[in-house]
């Protein structure tokens, strides 16, 4: 099966990633927005989505825009008392293009590992996001993906 740019698709870890570098104690929206244009420039026509907890709106340095992506679906927003995480992993379960940008080993979830190799973590360097070599191998061995790099 080969999958094009338009199949692939990112679930972003939102806090996860907004608390990379904090602006007084609280995450950065500008996180997600670094780490969603890379992929969308590594990747066009990819399908980019942060996926939150319901506590994120009081964990974000900028809660307009937060707001603002979760009204546009950008940002997918889990249901009271519910976990981000668990939602990302059930999802890329089920769709073997999909792939989870997050620092977190959700070693409290019992995953295989051909997920475990579709969690991508990233760092932030001077406002630029740098993925794991891990994305970029996962997809050239699979083979079934076409890549533009």
């Amino acid at each position: 099966m080969m999958y094009t740019n338009e199949e692939l698709i990112f679930l972003i870890d939102l806090l996860n990633i907004a608390l990379i570098n904090r602006f007084r104690n609280k995450g950065k929206i500008e996180n997600f927005e670094y780490v969603k244009s890379k992929l969308q420039e590594n990747y066009p026509e990819c399908n980019v989505i942060g996926v939150a907890d319901p506590s994120a709106p009081y964990k974000i340095n900028k809660k307009f825009i937060y707001e603002k992506y979760v009204k546009k679906g950008i940002i997918s927003q889990v249901g009271p008392g519910e976990k981000a995480d668990y939602y990302m992993l059930e999802y890329a379960k089920n769709h073997p293009n999909c792939f989870i940008i997050s620092n977190d080993a959700f070693r409290e979830y019992d995953i295989s590992e051909e997920l475990k190799n579709r969690i991508i973590p990233v760092s932030l360097i001077y406002n630029e996001a740098i993925f794991s070599k891990k994305l970029v191998d996962h997809l050239k061995n699979e083979g079934e993906i076409i890549v533009n790099n």
